[in-house]
């Protein structure tokens, strides 16, 4: 770490019925915190929980200064659970971690060190994780399948570990279910990714969400929205609404016209017959669809930019600065 102090961290740690699993967690994670001799916080969030957990974390944060507890007024989701971690996270680093404890806390010392020694963001690589069943499959086909969409080669999207720096995190605004793509997000803003291999650990109390088909058909689903996200989100005016359909408005609209205009002519100085040329109809649709085309891309524009600027949004990040800067012009 070159000399310089270490930086603090916030722990995200959603729980949806985990009141077993909230006191071991709680008491591995401080444990691990105390020995790295790093200033943390633990940020536990229930989801809505229908069992005790509320209670386990309430106790836990009466006990501890470090743990903070997030309740949520009902189940919204992992993904707006992390948003509501995030929202509340204080520490220069940022991790994601699983109340289930399906990957050894002993493995924060190795995600700690890459986000020290300059990586942006880290994954994690569950082994041994639906080994030889069917499960396996659909899930590396839809890590490959995503690798495609978003150009990031990572083989575990869904492991419950994984660290980034604060800056990062800020950048994220989850809604339905992000929280699978969150390293293809990430690559909007940084190359600076890696992903380390870890244990599958099974939980000792409680069952998975995550069962049944209907989450993979929504998984790939969703693909559908990461690809336009993920593309647009790189250089999002380089596809604005203002290009794309300005353009095409363009040339579908020239085209009617001309195609008008010759019929038109054709009809006034040769007394040719319009009523049986389908061309002639074709023509003032395309003119009329082109200018349609052209106001969508106007409209198009300008909603693009007020998402951008009313929600104090930006297309960039800035990693560091240097001189003459004041504290207030720090991101």
């Amino acid at each position: 770490m070159n000399g310089q102090p270490s930086k603090s961290i916030s722990i995200v740690i959603p729980c949806f019925n985990e009141a077993g699993n909230v006191p071991a967690v709680v008491e591995d994670l401080l444990g691990r915190l105390d020995a790295l001799e790093r200033t943390a916080e633990l940020i536990l969030v229930d989801d809505g929980s229908t069992d005790e957990t509320w209670q386990r974390i309430s106790e836990q944060a009466l006990a501890d200064d470090r743990v903070r507890g997030v309740r949520q007024m009902r189940n919204y989701g992992q993904s707006l659970a992390y948003q509501a971690g995030l929202d509340e996270a204080s520490g220069e680093l940022i991790i994601l971690y699983s109340a289930d404890q399906e990957i050894s806390s002993h493995y924060l010392d190795e995600v700690l060190e890459k986000l020290d020694g300059g990586w942006d963001f880290v994954n994690t690589k569950r082994l041994g994780r639906w080994s030889g069943n069917q499960r396996a499959l659909v899930s590396t086909l839809g890590n490959k399948i995503t690798n495609l969409i978003s150009g990031l080669k990572i083989d575990d999207r869904g492991s419950g570990l994984k660290g980034m720096n604060a800056r990062l995190a800020n950048s994220l605004r989850f809604y339905g279910d992000m929280h699978r793509f969150i390293p293809d997000y990430i690559s909007l803003h940084t190359d600076r990714i890696i992903e380390i291999e870890t244990d599958f650990l099974d939980r000792t109390y409680g069952k998975s969400a995550y069962i049944g088909s209907v989450r993979s058909l929504s998984v790939f689903l969703d693909l559908i929205t990461l690809a336009f996200l993920v593309h647009c989100g790189r250089r999002p005016f380089l596809l604005s609404p203002g290009r794309v359909f300005a353009f095409s408005g363009v040339l579908i609209g020239s085209a009617g016209f001309l195609t008008t205009a010759w019929l038109s002519l054709d009809k006034i100085f040769f007394g040719a017959a319009l009523s049986d040329r389908p061309l002639f109809l074709i023509g003032i649709l395309g003119t009329i669809l082109g200018v349609m085309m052209l106001m969508l891309g106007i409209l198009g524009e300008m909603v693009m930019r007020t998402y951008y600027e009313s929600g104090a949004r930006r297309t960039h990040l800035l990693r560091e600065r240097i001189g003459g800067f004041t504290a207030s012009d720090d991101d």
